[in-house]
């Protein structure tokens, strides 16, 4: 339940966070595919490190107020201040994939722009392949918290594979 509490607050984030950079990003990269496929490379990694930032600006102020929002969220009747704790700890924990996941999106966004839908499967499918041996094994080492760290860690590589994908993409 500590898991579950703490991502309702994280999905709260992450989906205003893809709305946002979805309804953004999109429309530019499109519209750059259209005139001039080349200029599409150079927005996403633009963008992509504009919303790294912003992930990490969430990230920092999130630690800061996660014990006041989680409280002020949950905290009433069977749900006691070491449960707060509880989730605070797993929440900010979570909270490190913000900047991945906001820079993912970007990257996302250029590959559909240039339709690269085939490598947006790609990326899925390889985060499935990741996460499931690294969650095995942290969980094994370190339970919720390892749980919690290896979505961390796929979010980073996929970032990273995502990045690859859009720099190496040819114009078709």
């Amino acid at each position: 339940s500590t898991l579950s509490y703490a991502n309702r607050v994280l999905a709260l984030l992450l989906g205003l966070g893809a709305t946002a950079i979805s309804r953004a990003t999109l429309p530019v990269f499109s519209a750059a595919q259209a005139q001039d496929g080349q200029a599409v490379k150079a927005l996403a990694l633009r963008w992509a490190a504009i919303m790294f930032g912003l992930g990490v600006v969430a990230l920092a102020v999130m630690w800061a107020i996660a014990p006041w929002v989680v409280r002020l969220l949950f905290q009433r009747g069977a749900f006691t201040p070491s449960d707060t704790q509880a989730v605070t700890q797993i929440l900010r924990l979570a909270l490190w994939q913000l900047p991945f996941y906001f820079s993912g999106l970007v990257f996302v966004a250029a590959l559909a722009a240039q339709r690269g839908h085939a490598r947006i499967a790609l990326s899925g499918a390889l985060n499935l392949v990741i996460k499931l041996p690294i969650a095995l094994a942290l969980v094994h080492l370190y339970q919720l918290e390892g749980l919690v760290v290896s979505t961390v860690v796929m979010y980073a590589l996929a970032a990273v594979l995502l990045y690859v994908l859009v720099t190496t993409h040819q114009r078709t």
